[in-house]
């Protein structure tokens, strides 16, 4: 029986060295996927064949502690998997700590990787075993006492769009000590002294009698600036490039509001910041933006507070050890975007019942913009009236030429496959970014059906969409009726 199995290492949720052997007869090749960004992995891709119902050795795996500092593994590596793959340890390899020789640490691991073969399984079969290992570092001994910090807590990693303050609690052996950062996404520092209130770099403490060490911290709203205008020229038409008093902080793609509209769709952004080169407080913004003189502006963001925690005591196993320790997360409300392709074939006279004032070709699209709260499903969301739990649309289509329409075909909403996979013709969804794993996070359904007869130059076509959960981030959700229509 052949068999195909990827085991996945990945790479910044884990912490340590891995070095991987091959097992002869068996093919192992080495990927990586997703390099350089935070969910990176490399794959172990072992192949072979062997009788059926046999166990066999395919590979081992030497699992060490970071060569950097002093470190351990409180708990013995494993490997997570449905299939038939184990870990069977082969030997340990341990030091003994130098605080006194009373405690000896595990600093390494070895093991046979052993498959059970039942079945025959390919690549497309997907075999996927994921190793989980993390090491830390050894505790230390003060004066006797094991120095060690075993917890540090704020509450939800989601922080309300309009801010919030939260307390911080360290929590550790008496006399252990740490340094602590918070900064935000212009790292900057967002820790104020604790008696005038100035901003400071870090906080550095001992954990007292107590065990605690706790303060409260503010973190700000998404909005990264309030700022005037300092520029006429965009009271006219609108202007891309306009001046205001002070940019510091603002970043290219945040959301330009005026402060006095609490319209959430508006899709001006920074594209460019200082475009000439000789004005900081100069930024261009597209679409272009209509805004008197001196009227105030809000940039907004959605935005990443970094808590790091470095110490010379030990770190308690389920405190990560990467930089930084934890990222707080605090999103503005997305907004949902619902297209209708434009086409030479057809103009899109109508959006309920109203005129749209279009005309025929691609430049000529149709776009419905619907805001949302983030990460908030349709229950969360009844208590707010202006966010939609179910949104009806309704078209007008005008073909072109003094034809008529005589064919639709009932378009398909997938969230399975995007409709760019055209291997999947009988599972295309019909709108793009339907996916809720890759739009980020916005689940919804869509239905629509022509609802006038055929063989007429007008067609009607409505439907709805049921929201399910808002995402995190902007969505677009087009379609293109062209593919949907047949014409004489």
């Amino acid at each position: 029986m052949n068999f195909s199995i990827n085991i996945v290492d990945s790479i910044n949720k884990n912490s340590g060295i891995v070095t991987l052997t091959g097992k002869a007869p068996y093919r192992l090749t080495t990927t990586t996927k997703y390099g350089g960004f935070k969910g990176e992995q490399k794959i172990y891709n072992i192949k072979g064949s062997t009788s059926s119902k046999s166990r066999i050795i395919i590979a081992t795996i030497k699992i060490e502690a970071s060569h950097a500092t002093a470190r351990e593994f409180i708990q013995a590596p494993s490997l997570s998997s449905r299939y038939n793959i184990k870990l069977i340890q082969k030997s340990i390899e341990q030091k003994t700590a130098d605080y006194g020789g009373d405690r000896d640490y595990v600093y390494s691991y070895l093991f046979d990787v052993v498959y059970f073969n039942t079945v025959s399984i390919g690549r497309q079969d997907s075999a996927t075993a994921v190793l989980v290992y993390k090491d830390s570092l050894v505790p230390a001994r003060i004066g006797g006492a094991l120095n060690f910090i075993t917890s540090l807590t704020f509450g939800s990693i989601m922080l309300s769009r309009s801010g919030e303050r939260r307390q911080i609690n360290v929590t550790g052996s008496p006399g252990a000590t740490a340094t602590l950062t918070i900064k935000d996404d212009n790292n900057n520092s967002i820790l104020a002294d604790l008696e005038n209130g100035e901003i400071v770099d870090s906080y550095s403490f001992t954990i007292d009698e107590s065990g605690v060490y706790s303060f409260p911290q503010t973190f700000p709203s998404i909005v990264s600036k309030g700022t005037a205008v300092n520029d006429s020229g965009a009271s006219g038409g609108g202007a891309a490039n306009i001046i205001f008093d002070d940019l510091t902080g603002v970043q290219v793609g945040d959301r330009v509001m005026l402060a006095s509209s609490s319209d959430e769709t508006v899709s001006n952004v920074v594209t460019v910041l200082n475009p000439n080169g000789n004005n900081e407080n100069q930024c261009t913004i597209s679409p272009n933006l209509t805004v008197a003189d001196n009227a105030l502006v809000l940039f907004k963001r959605s935005r990443k507070y970094k808590i790091n925690i470095e110490t010379s005591s030990g770190l308690a196993s389920d405190i990560p050890t990467t930089t930084p320790t934890y990222t707080l997360c605090q999103y503005r409300n997305p907004v949902l975007t619902l297209k209708a392709e434009g086409n030479t074939a057809y103009t899109i006279t109508q959006f309920n019942d109203a005129a749209t004032s279009l005309g025929s070709g691609a430049a000529h699209y149709h776009e419905k913009k619907y805001a949302g709260i983030a990460n908030f499903t349709s229950e969360q969301t009844e208590r707010f009236s202006r966010v939609k739990e179910t949104i009806s649309f309704k078209y007008l289509l005008t073909a072109a030429g003094g034809k008529n329409f005589t064919g639709f075909t009932k378009p398909v909403f997938n969230q399975d496959v995007t409709s760019e996979l055209a291997a999947n013709q009988n599972k295309i969804s019909h709108w793009t970014n339907s996916v809720p794993g890759s739009n980020g996070g916005t689940d919804v359904h869509i239905t629509a059906n022509a609802t006038s007869d055929l063989n007429e130059t007008t067609l009607t076509i409505e439907g709805t969409i049921a929201v399910n959960q808002w995402g995190n981030d902007d969505v677009t959700m087009a379609i293109d009726f062209n593919k949907l229509l047949t014409y004489s």
